[in-house]
């Protein structure tokens, strides 16, 4: 949990190195997965300009900020509800937003980001999986609670929780997904029959 304080120096922090890097982001689309009210969205939007967004999420769309009285509409800003565990359209929808954004510019090839804020369990796992199968240039993941015993695979549940220890599972846990990311291994894919991702 981020106090206000915390929050606003990392904000700073990222509008000051990152920002200087870039005068526009017009080229950079950030996926934002698991978006809950997309408060992240808005603050990349916000801090980032130019930047394209696509909030995924499972909230209904009323309980997003009002992007559109802010001024971000499409394409720049594009809010999908969708459960990533199930939904089998997301990637296609996901590609057909990335070549829109790219006919916008024809001169410049879109840098895509998956971003995963506290995605909790076999969600990253998911997220891993979308940003191979949309062949995104960057991934910058967040995980914050363990698979479900109950739903990950025997090789999860041995890698993970070959432990006592819950700080030592973690950092199997985020070893784990960076060796999934690193090598696109589908053998430690998940069964998604009957996920509950609320």
């Amino acid at each position: 949990k981020f106090s206000t304080m915390g929050l606003c120096k990392e904000n700073i922090k990222i509008n000051g190195v990152i920002g200087q890097s870039y005068k526009s982001w017009k080229d950079w689309h950030i996926i934002d997965l698991c978006c809950g009210n997309s408060l992240t969205a808005a603050l990349a939007l916000h801090l980032l300009p130019g930047v394209n967004v696509t909030a995924v999420d499972m909230v209904d769309q009323k309980n997003q900020p009002h992007f559109a009285a802010a001024g971000f509409i499409r394409p720049r800003f594009e809010y999908l509800q969708s459960d990533i565990m199930n939904d089998t359209n997301l990637v296609d929808t996901l590609h057909r937003r990335s070549s829109e954004l790219s006919s916008c510019d024809d001169d410049t090839s879109v840098t895509t980001v998956v971003f995963g804020m506290h995605c909790c369990g076999d969600l990253s796992l998911r997220a891993i999986e979308i940003f191979h199968e949309i062949q995104a240039d960057i991934i910058f993941l967040m995980p914050c609670c363990l698979p479900n015993k109950s739903l990950s695979v025997e090789t999860t549940i041995e890698s993970v929780f070959g432990t006592s220890d819950q700080n030592e599972q973690y950092i199997r846990w985020a070893n784990l997904l960076q060796q999934t990311l690193n090598h696109g291994d589908d053998k430690l894919s998940f069964d998604r029959q009957g996920v509950e991702t609320s």
